[in-house]
């Protein structure tokens, strides 16, 4: 059996069989992961709202492309597309 070091032990866990300074020990170290897990967490939300942030809502290279192909008469769409997403708009409009 494999045990995984990575796992935070929860405070209220007792250590049995340790005495004073082995079980502080071993308390101490409880709470030092849960502080790392806490802070790597914190820092990987940061970057993560920084790349939203830093991507535009509206891709102005695909809108390009689409006004583009539109005016050279090359855009094309498929029905099938085009039926789908229409009973998917409807489908989420009759949902609310």
């Amino acid at each position: 059996m494999r045990i995984d070091q990575n796992i935070p032990v929860s405070d209220n866990v007792q250590a049995e069989g340790l005495s004073g300074n082995a079980a502080g020990k071993a308390t101490s170290t409880s709470q030092s992961n849960s502080a790392s897990s806490s802070t790597s967490v914190s820092v990987f939300t940061q970057k993560m709202q920084a790349t939203l942030d830093a991507t535009p809502d509206i891709r102005q290279d695909k809108v390009q492309a689409v006004q583009q192909a539109m005016q050279d008469g090359t855009y094309k769409v498929s029905s099938q597309d085009l039926a789908n997403a229409i009973f998917n708009t409807m489908a989420q409009t009759t949902k609310q």
